[in-house]
């Protein structure tokens, strides 16, 4: 039995470092030497993770795990259905090749979320409670990377010389807003990790870095959703957390909110 569940532990802990680096890879990995510097890589990325994962999804389903799925069964059916008919409406679209690739400097065709579904399924599939760490470093790792290029960007020490973003943070996304929407979201993961008690305290560390510096980066993207969404975030993390040290404080804290 400990040789089977060390076994499954090692096969979670693969699928668990190959999805955070491919996730970590599509995030960063922009090229300006091609006419589209920031989707067209990031697609191309995004296939190649998508096809090495669909092994780990592979494996679950020869050992017939879907059989007892639960909960995952729903979640699964709903991500089927979506598919299907998302496939179906790119078969009669007009024109097909916008449909499964997407628009000219966006890639947002029927591959592209076909390929995230399969992410998304992974992590469903391998990450648990006592694996939650092993992602969360990637996503620190990713938080950290975005923040110090947002702030060689503020500083004007980009090392490519952006011709049409003027002062605005673009990350590696190459849109202000999609930048700072990302940046709230990295920004809000690292201010939750803080109170992670299963981190080093080097991650807490870096979490706490990570989250000033995007912090800092999101406000020259002049994105509002970037600042509102981060906003939010905290406030949830600090309800929630004065919730767990004192319920009924946690539950005053939240009907004052709902007042406002």
């Amino acid at each position: 039995m400990a040789k089977i569940k060390n076994s499954q532990s090692q096969k979670s802990e693969r699928a668990i470092f190959w999805l955070g680096l491919f996730t970590f890879l599509t995030t960063i990995y922009f090229n300006a030497q091609t006419q589209d510097p920031f989707n067209a890589p990031k697609f191309w990325i995004l296939i190649l993770g998508a096809s090495w994962l669909i092994g780990f999804i592979a494996v679950k389903l020869k050992k017939y795990v879907i059989l007892n799925w639960g909960a995952n069964r729903n979640i699964f059916l709903l991500t089927g259905l979506y598919l299907g008919f998302s496939l179906l409406s790119a078969l009669f679209s007009q024109n097909k090749f916008i449909a499964f690739f997407g628009e000219n400097m966006r890639k947002n065709g029927y591959i592209t979320y076909f390929c995230l579904a399969l992410f998304f399924l992974v992590a469903v599939l391998y990450i648990k409670v006592e694996n939650v760490i092993s992602i969360y470093r990637f996503i620190l790792l990713t938080s950290l990377t975005i923040g110090i290029y947002g702030i060689m960007q503020m500083t004007d020490n980009d090392f490519i010389k952006w011709s049409d973003h003027g002062n605005a943070v673009i990350s590696t996304l190459g849109n202000s807003n999609f930048a700072g929407s990302m940046m709230a979201i990295l920004a809000i993961l690292c201010f939750g990790g803080i109170f992670i008690v299963q981190i080093s305290k080097f991650e807490r560390v870096i979490a706490l870095i990570s989250f000033l510096i995007l912090c800092i980066t999101i406000l020259p993207t002049n994105a509002r959703q970037g600042l509102l969404l981060l906003v939010f975030g905290i406030a949830g993390i600090v309800v929630i957390s004065i919730f767990r040290i004192n319920r009924k404080l946690g539950i005053l804290r939240y009907l004052l909110h709902l007042l406002q």
